[in-house]
Protein backbone atom coordinates (compact mmCIF):
# COMPACT_ATOMS: atom_id res chain seq x y z
CA UNK A 1 0.00 0.00 0.00
CA UNK A 2 1.47 3.50 -1.28
CA UNK A 3 0.75 5.89 1.78
CA UNK A 4 2.11 8.95 -0.55
CA UNK A 5 -0.04 8.05 -3.39
CA UNK A 6 -1.78 10.73 -5.41
CA UNK A 7 -5.23 8.78 -4.29
CA UNK A 8 -3.82 9.44 -0.13
CA UNK A 9 -3.64 13.02 -0.76
CA UNK A 10 -7.07 13.46 -2.56
CA UNK A 11 -8.51 11.70 0.74
CA UNK A 12 -6.40 13.85 3.17
CA UNK A 13 -8.25 16.99 1.30
CA UNK A 14 -11.43 15.26 1.94
CA UNK A 15 -11.06 15.13 5.18
CA UNK A 16 -9.86 18.84 5.73
CA UNK A 17 -13.22 19.58 3.72
CA UNK A 18 -15.23 17.63 6.02
CA UNK A 19 -13.76 19.78 9.04
CA UNK A 20 -13.93 23.35 7.31
CA UNK A 21 -17.24 23.51 8.22
CA UNK A 22 -16.74 23.06 11.79
CA UNK A 23 -16.05 25.51 14.49
CA UNK A 24 -13.43 25.32 16.83
CA UNK A 25 -14.71 23.31 19.15
CA UNK A 26 -16.68 21.21 17.04
CA UNK A 27 -13.58 20.00 15.05
CA UNK A 28 -11.49 19.25 18.10
CA UNK A 29 -14.10 17.14 19.36
CA UNK A 30 -14.73 15.27 15.97
CA UNK A 31 -11.13 14.95 15.65
CA UNK A 32 -10.35 13.21 18.88
CA UNK A 33 -13.92 11.31 18.77
CA UNK A 34 -12.26 9.68 15.08
CA UNK A 35 -8.71 8.97 16.28
CA UNK A 36 -9.72 7.23 19.30
CA UNK A 37 -12.14 5.44 17.63
CA UNK A 38 -9.25 4.34 15.28
CA UNK A 39 -6.87 3.22 18.41
CA UNK A 40 -9.16 1.44 19.86
CA UNK A 41 -9.75 -0.45 16.49
CA UNK A 42 -6.33 -1.00 16.19
CA UNK A 43 -5.91 -2.62 19.69
CA UNK A 44 -9.45 -4.88 19.18
CA UNK A 45 -7.56 -6.29 16.36
CA UNK A 46 -4.40 -7.54 18.05
CA UNK A 47 -6.24 -8.76 21.22
CA UNK A 48 -7.87 -12.24 21.84
CA UNK A 49 -11.28 -12.38 21.35
CA UNK A 50 -13.03 -12.42 24.81
CA UNK A 51 -14.00 -15.98 26.65
CA UNK A 52 -16.88 -14.89 28.31
CA UNK A 53 -19.54 -12.18 27.24
CA UNK A 54 -17.87 -9.72 29.90
CA UNK A 55 -18.13 -6.21 29.22
CA UNK A 56 -14.22 -5.39 29.11
CA UNK A 57 -14.79 -3.47 25.90
CA UNK A 58 -11.47 -1.30 24.76
CA UNK A 59 -14.44 1.11 23.95
CA UNK A 60 -14.47 2.35 27.44
CA UNK A 61 -10.70 3.08 27.66
CA UNK A 62 -10.21 6.60 27.93
CA UNK A 63 -7.99 8.38 24.75
CA UNK A 64 -4.41 9.10 26.62
CA UNK A 65 -4.80 5.13 27.55
CA UNK A 66 -5.54 4.63 24.23
CA UNK A 67 -2.45 6.16 22.98
CA UNK A 68 -0.45 4.75 25.51
CA UNK A 69 -1.57 1.18 24.87
CA UNK A 70 -0.76 1.98 21.12
CA UNK A 71 2.77 3.11 21.63
CA UNK A 72 3.63 0.48 24.48
CA UNK A 73 1.86 -2.27 21.63
CA UNK A 74 4.66 -0.65 18.89
CA UNK A 75 1.37 0.27 17.30
CA UNK A 76 2.53 3.99 16.86
CA UNK A 77 6.08 5.89 17.05
CA UNK A 78 6.96 7.94 20.39
CA UNK A 79 6.08 10.99 18.02
CA UNK A 80 2.81 10.46 17.18
CA UNK A 81 2.20 9.11 20.64
CA UNK A 82 3.25 12.65 21.88
CA UNK A 83 1.22 14.43 19.01
CA UNK A 84 -1.63 12.49 20.42
CA UNK A 85 -1.18 13.26 23.59
CA UNK A 86 -1.31 16.83 22.87
CA UNK A 87 -4.69 16.63 20.68
CA UNK A 88 -5.87 15.00 23.96
CA UNK A 89 -4.63 18.01 26.03
CA UNK A 90 -5.96 20.24 23.20
CA UNK A 91 -9.77 18.38 23.41
CA UNK A 92 -9.50 18.39 27.32
CA UNK A 93 -9.44 22.63 26.99
CA UNK A 94 -11.68 22.66 24.69
CA UNK A 95 -14.37 20.33 25.92
CA UNK A 96 -14.44 21.09 29.56
CA UNK A 97 -14.51 24.78 29.83
CA UNK A 98 -17.40 26.97 28.78
CA UNK A 99 -15.59 29.66 26.75
CA UNK A 100 -15.54 30.02 22.98
CA UNK A 101 -12.99 28.12 21.72
CA UNK A 102 -10.47 29.48 18.95
CA UNK A 103 -7.32 27.36 18.25
CA UNK A 104 -5.84 30.71 17.72
CA UNK A 105 -5.81 31.51 21.52
CA UNK A 106 -2.51 31.11 23.12
CA UNK A 107 -3.30 28.31 25.38
CA UNK A 108 -3.55 26.34 22.21
CA UNK A 109 -0.73 27.77 19.95
CA UNK A 110 1.85 25.30 21.68
CA UNK A 111 -0.41 21.71 22.01
CA UNK A 112 -1.17 22.62 18.20
CA UNK A 113 2.55 23.07 17.82
CA UNK A 114 3.04 19.45 19.44
CA UNK A 115 0.31 17.85 17.40
CA UNK A 116 1.28 19.02 14.00
CA UNK A 117 5.14 18.19 14.76
CA UNK A 118 5.22 14.71 13.28
CA UNK A 119 3.83 15.96 9.51
CA UNK A 120 5.28 18.84 9.59
CA UNK A 121 7.18 18.24 6.26
CA UNK A 122 4.61 16.19 4.91
CA UNK A 123 1.98 19.18 5.47
CA UNK A 124 3.64 21.84 4.06
CA UNK A 125 1.70 22.07 0.65
CA UNK A 126 -1.54 21.03 2.43
CA UNK A 127 -1.15 23.87 4.97
CA UNK A 128 -0.63 26.66 2.70
CA UNK A 129 -3.31 25.76 0.44
CA UNK A 130 -5.77 26.14 3.89
CA UNK A 131 -3.91 28.54 4.99
CA UNK A 132 -4.90 30.72 1.54
CA UNK A 133 -8.70 29.89 2.63
CA UNK A 134 -8.00 32.42 5.40
CA UNK A 135 -7.94 30.02 8.59
CA UNK A 136 -5.74 31.39 11.20
CA UNK A 137 -2.36 29.39 11.47
CA UNK A 138 -3.63 27.20 13.97
CA UNK A 139 -6.74 26.05 12.67
CA UNK A 140 -5.17 25.55 9.06
CA UNK A 141 -2.64 23.50 11.32
CA UNK A 142 -4.80 21.61 13.09
CA UNK A 143 -7.08 20.98 10.10
CA UNK A 144 -4.59 19.63 7.88
CA UNK A 145 -2.74 17.15 11.01
CA UNK A 146 -5.99 15.82 11.84
CA UNK A 147 -6.74 14.78 8.20
CA UNK A 148 -3.08 13.36 7.93
CA UNK A 149 -3.38 10.99 11.25
CA UNK A 150 -6.98 10.10 10.06
CA UNK A 151 -5.28 8.83 6.36
CA UNK A 152 -2.18 7.17 7.87
CA UNK A 153 -4.02 6.11 10.76
CA UNK A 154 -6.57 4.19 9.58
CA UNK A 155 -4.77 1.35 8.60
CA UNK A 156 -4.00 0.14 11.93
CA UNK A 157 -7.87 -0.55 12.42
CA UNK A 158 -7.59 -3.44 9.72
CA UNK A 159 -3.62 -4.38 9.27
CA UNK A 160 -3.29 -6.91 11.95
CA UNK A 161 -0.55 -10.25 11.98
CA UNK A 162 -2.23 -12.85 14.84
CA UNK A 163 0.47 -15.41 15.40
CA UNK A 164 -0.92 -18.54 15.01
CA UNK A 165 1.24 -21.88 16.33
CA UNK A 166 2.19 -22.72 12.97
CA UNK A 167 3.63 -19.45 12.54
CA UNK A 168 5.50 -19.42 15.29
CA UNK A 169 7.20 -22.82 15.04
CA UNK A 170 7.95 -21.98 11.28
CA UNK A 171 9.47 -18.96 12.51
CA UNK A 172 11.58 -20.24 15.00
CA UNK A 173 12.72 -23.13 12.78
CA UNK A 174 13.52 -19.81 10.37
CA UNK A 175 15.75 -18.54 12.94
CA UNK A 176 17.47 -21.61 13.79
CA UNK A 177 18.08 -22.19 10.35
CA UNK A 178 20.39 -18.93 9.83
Amino acid sequence: MDFFSKEKLEEVSQYIEDLRAQDDRSCVIMVTARLEFLLQQAIEKRLLKRRSKSKDSIEHLPFASCVSLCFRLGLIHRTHADALDALGKIRNTAAHFDKPVALADEEYKQLIESFSAPWNTVSTMLYQAERSRSASRERALFLVTASIFFVFFSPLAFITEKLSPSHVVRRIGELTSE
